[in-house]
């Protein structure tokens, strides 16, 4: 949205979604939508459109107001948890230093990321307050003492995700105990684990 290159220097774009593409122009983005009910093309891409199995659902526009939106899965993408962990590592560079990012304590983030099968299971937590912010944005490292691992608050899409860059994940654990206590339920990502 605020234009941030790609690698090598790429345009920013939304290209993974069946039923969204999106293009960065001076002006700022352009995104092209599919509310069906057929393919359509925008921009030389081929736009399903949005439907359960693509992930966007319920879309509604008011082009009166200029406003739309749509309901989406969020989450259950495999590379989403490994992505949501490499910006943690981002995060501890841009807090810390490269150098801290890159020494071993952080190399099963990195196996993690890789989706080597020899990482911790990590698991990130979905955010239960509601706090107006920008549509993405991370938090400064969350630190408890005795623990040696930051926490990070990451919001995408105006979605607030927890992560927790200890092998054990001590910090998700206590607010999973918390919310057992106090009988409140907690969103805790993969949503489904693998048998």
């Amino acid at each position: 949205m605020y234009g941030v290159p790609r690698k090598k220097g790429r345009a920013p774009s939304i290209d993974s979604w069946r039923a969204i593409s999106s293009e960065h122009r001076l002006g700022g983005p352009h995104i092209f939508i599919n509310g069906g009910p057929g393919i359509v093309d925008a921009k030389g891409k081929k736009l399903y459109p949005a439907a359960k199995s693509n992930g966007v659902t319920d879309l509604w526009m008011k082009p009166d107001e200029g406003k739309l939106g749509f309901s989406m899965e969020f989450g259950n993408d495999p590379r989403f948890l490994p992505a949501l962990y490499k910006i943690g590592l981002n995060l501890v560079a841009r807090n810390y230093c490269a150098a801290a990012a890159a020494l071993p304590d952080y190399d099963h983030i990195r196996a993690f990321v890789g989706q080597d099968k020899s990482a911790p299971a990590l698991t990130a937590v979905l955010a239960t307050e509601v706090i107006p912010r920008a549509v993405t944005h991370a938090s400064g490292p969350i630190m408890k003492p005795g623990r040696p691992y930051p926490m990070f608050q990451v919001t995408i899409l105006g979605v607030t995700l927890i992560i927790d860059l200890a092998p054990d994940q001590p910090g998700l654990r206590d607010m999973r105990g918390a919310a057992t206590i106090m009988g409140e339920r907690l969103y805790v990502f993969p949503t489904k684990r693998a048998a």
